[in-house]
């Protein structure tokens, strides 16, 4: 009888240690795959996602400051912040720390950043393109932000209208060391309005579009992105070039 009882055990024990087994070999094949599955995302975002935590900055438009002192942003910019974290925690790739502009610390400032919208939105982006502006062929124009330009061949891409409804819009991804700090980088996703600027995101986590803007690593760029806008939503999102920042 003691003989059976501790078979039993045994036997429970051992039905337990199969499942603990199954259990990892289970997990480590889900993130096997999931790095297969986002192999070229994360390759991408592999500079990025060097060092310590990636600082995302939002801000308020400051346009508005008479309206609401407290600032106010817009959706688009709010919704391109959360499909960007989640499209990159499904990746496996961790999450940000949030801040505006208001709210970056000095420190912060010296790490890699993601910056959303353009200088009329964001100025932290502002401060970042006027320092990069001699390096970008493609950069957005000055002081609206309402148009893309080629300085060079004299190219713009301006969104286009029916009847006042937004039909298509454009915007720039940029990637390029920080002018904050050694060995950080910037990445900038800012379109002329806010469907542009959720094109941007989708350009840097959809696999089809990633593998576009995807150079040697580390190299500094800047693509310019499409989109048709139906019901409010950016759709057809395209590549449209990606050129390198000329050198300093």
């Amino acid at each position: 009888m003691r003989r059976s009882s501790r078979m039993l055990v045994e036997d429970i024990l051992s039905n337990i240690a199969v499942a603990g087994a199954g259990l990892i070999f289970g997990r480590a094949q889900a993130v096997a795959l999931t790095r297969w599955r986002f192999r070229q995302l994360r390759e991408f975002w592999k500079p990025m996602a060097a060092g310590e935590r990636v600082v995302l900055i939002v801000d308020a438009h400051e346009k508005f400051k008479d309206y609401e002192p407290s600032g106010m942003g817009g959706i688009a910019d709010m919704q391109t912040l959360l499909e960007l974290d989640r499209h990159l925690r499904s990746a496996g790739l961790r999450s940000f720390e949030f801040r505006t502009g208001t709210t970056l610390t000095s420190q912060e400032r010296r790490r890699n950043l993601i910056l959303i919208g353009a200088a009329d939105a964001n100025r932290i982006t502002r401060e970042v393109t006027d320092s990069l502006r001699s390096r970008l062929p493609l950069q957005f124009r000055v002081p609206d932000d309402e148009a893309i330009i080629d300085p060079e061949s004299g190219g713009t891409w301006e969104s286009e209208r029916n009847q006042n409804v937004v039909t298509r819009d454009y915007a720039l991804v940029i990637f390029a060391k920080s002018p904050f700090a050694e060995g950080s980088f910037v990445l900038i996703l800012a379109g002329i309005y806010g469907y542009g600027t959720r094109a941007a995101q989708e350009a840097v986590t959809e696999e089809s579009l990633v593998k576009e803007l995807s150079g040697l690593p580390g190299e500094e760029f800047v693509a310019l992105i499409s989109c048709n806008v139906v019901n409010d939503s950016p759709q057809k999102v395209r590549v449209v070039q990606r050129r390198k920042l000329y050198t300093e």
